[in-house]
């Protein structure tokens, strides 16, 4: 069997994933399946760093360094690796190809402001003309104009630009690149073009040319060097996939036909649809969706909602080490029906969760009364109300009759958050599977090796070798 290896990084840890195929070329659903294995686990987290939360790599790296060395001591060397992360994160490299500062954090608070304060140099129906992003504070855009304020001289040095995934993949291979639909979040690409709007950065001040042209998931291979070469051969190499982790998750997602909603659950709930073009309208505008790109330049056209970063808050500053079974139990047998909002900014990187939902809830005139595992019932409902919102503003964009929810992610191992968003939203709900952006990224690099012909015989195998739950509405 060929194997590949997906590695998966999100803000609070990683999965290396090796996936392969039974039946290589086979389409007999008695023996053809994707096999998955996971090979290693580790945890992500901020660290403090001159005052800003920013991601340390170097422990990111030895973490995948230490999955490969299992790799290596199971004498397993895959056909080839890939990496996907979040978006907006990025470094910036030197004319000596080192890195110029930290990897500052999106959470972190130098772009609270910037929304707003760069209205003055674009107007925001112009830049989404232009973009087609939400709005929504740490987009690279904000970021560099932060940085462009408090510490000119990083980007006056800069001579290379990397998202947080290119810059893995260079520390693996000595190769940059920028890979499209990681670069679609940084609101530096034009989203009818799909290239980097020089125009817009010019205006803006901002450096034109420290880029990559944008290159499409699967189609760059790139070789291994340094001991990770060691480790698993030569013949493996890097695919680089959709590096975005949703990009990912999107490819792995079976849907049924094209009046499914789309919705990756974890810390960040994305929610929306593939599109083959942007949507640009002010419409769109004013109901902050957003246009990301997708594999085989497509847009994925979705709204991010806050997600689960608000009940993980809860769980670890009110019940540390609770299973989240046991916590869902007992918010279920909560009688709180009150709801937030739970894409308010307040609740993006507070000091304390806790106090930010009570002190909203507060503000609704509901200071008394309201236990801890209340909070707990309210973020889970408060969710599903957001997805009922968003389906129904996603179907009067783009003009869809929406008739089921397909649920990707780990938090689609949620049994009671699946039957609140059916119950919420009016659809049927499918799940799974929940290491979807890690198979997703997988699929692309068999796409690549033509160990899979195509995404619709990537699907059925998908639906053949994963747990697809199924939510009936009512």
């Amino acid at each position: 069997m060929k194997h590949y290896l997906a590695i998966d990084i999100g803000a609070s840890g990683g999965v290396m994933l090796l996936v392969g195929r039974t039946a290589s070329g086979g389409d007999d659903p008695r023996t053809d399946r994707l096999v998955t294995e996971p090979i290693y686990r580790f945890d992500n987290g901020y660290v403090s760093r001159g005052g800003h939360d920013c991601w340390d790599l170097e422990r990111l790296l030895a973490e995948i360094e230490t999955g490969l060395e299992e790799l290596a001591r199971r004498g397993i060397s895959p056909v080839s690796l890939g990496i996907d992360t979040w978006g907006v994160d990025f470094v910036l490299l030197d004319e000596r190809q080192q890195i110029i500062g930290d990897a500052v954090a999106y959470r972190d608070h130098r772009t609270d402001d910037w929304p707003e304060r760069l209205a003055d140099y674009v107007p925001d129906a112009e830049l989404y003309r232009v973009n087609g992003l939400q709005r929504i504070n740490f987009n690279t855009i904000y970021q560099f104009m932060a940085l462009a304020q408090t510490d000119p001289d990083q980007l006056e040095r800069a001579r290379h630009f990397l998202m947080l995934p290119d810059y893995l993949h260079y520390r693996l291979s000595g190769v940059m690149t920028n890979e499209y639909t990681n670069a679609s979040t940084t609101g530096f690409l034009n989203a009818r073009t799909r290239g980097w709007d020089r125009e817009l950065l010019e205006r803006l001040g901002l450096p034109t040319d420290i880029y990559c042209d944008p290159k499409a998931p699967g189609s760059q291979r790139l070789p291994l060097t340094g001991r990770a070469a060691r480790l698993l051969g030569s013949d493996s190499h890097i695919v680089v996939p959709a590096t975005h982790d949703t990009g990912s998750a999107y490819v792995a997602l079976p849907a049924r036909d094209e009046r499914t909603v789309y919705l990756s659950s974890g810390t960040w709930s994305l929610i929306g649809d593939i599109l083959p073009e942007p949507v640009l309208t002010e419409a769109a505008m004013r109901a902050n969706y957003t246009n990301e790109g997708g594999y085989g330049g497509t847009i994925r056209f979705l709204k991010n909602i806050m997600g689960l970063w608000l009940a993980q808050s809860l769980r670890r500053e009110l019940f540390p080490g609770m299973p989240w079974d046991d916590l869902e139990v007992r918010a279920k047998a909560s009688r709180c029906d009150l709801l937030i909002d739970v894409n308010d900014t307040r609740f993006l990187a507070p000091a304390s969760m806790t106090e930010a939902v009570r002190g909203c809830l507060a503000e609704q005139g509901h200071a008394e009364g309201i236990t801890d595992i209340d909070l707990v019932r309210i973020v889970y409902r408060s969710l599903a109300h957001s997805y009922r919102a968003a389906v129904e503003e996603l179907a009067s964009l783009t003009g869809k009759d929406y008739h089921a929810i397909h649920i990707t992610g780990g938090g689609c191992r949620s049994d009671w958050l699946n039957r609140l968003c059916a119950e919420a939203t009016g659809l049927e709900v499918h799940t799974g599977p929940a290491e979807g952006s890690a198979i997703g990224n997988a699929i692309v690099q068999m796409l690549a090796d033509g160990e899979i012909r195509d995404l619709a015989e990537a699907h059925a195998l998908v639906r053949r070798s994963e747990t697809i739950g199924c939510y009936p509405v009512g």
